[in-house]
């Protein structure tokens, strides 16, 4: 778990990005890729 705080954020639009450099377990081995399940919450 990683939790991120920005102190007074600027107005308008931000991006998020989520990026897995390393699956270490497969989380579906019912699909052929290496996949696993993850939640994002931004508020």
């Amino acid at each position: 778990m990683e939790n991120v705080f920005v102190r007074a954020p600027a107005a308008g639009t931000w991006t998020v990005e989520v990026v897995a450099t390393e699956v270490n377990v497969d989380g579906h081995v019912e699909t052929a890729a290496t996949d696993a399940d993850y939640a994002l919450v931004v508020s």
